[in-house]
């Protein structure tokens, strides 16, 4: 990354995927975000308040991965 230490967490499930990409709303061919994809907006945002990164990687057969990531502020 740049320098700075970084805190990472990453979470992975083998549930069922995201039909649609939960941060941009034109994924959904124009069609209003479901409550759990303003949710996941809501923490996009959290994170990035505080100058960090949330990614999500979702792959049919697969499950999900959520990852974190924040700067170390020792």
């Amino acid at each position: 990354m740049d320098g700075r230490k970084w805190v990472v967490v990453e979470l992975r499930d083998d549930g069922a995927r995201f039909e649609h990409d939960p941060f941009n709303p034109d994924s959904d061919d124009g069609t209003v975000l479901d409550e759990r994809m303003r949710d996941m907006q809501f923490c996009r945002q959290r994170v990035a308040k505080y100058g960090g990164e949330l990614t999500i990687e979702s792959a049919y057969g697969s499950g999900t991965r959520y990852t974190m990531t924040l700067p170390d502020h020792d």
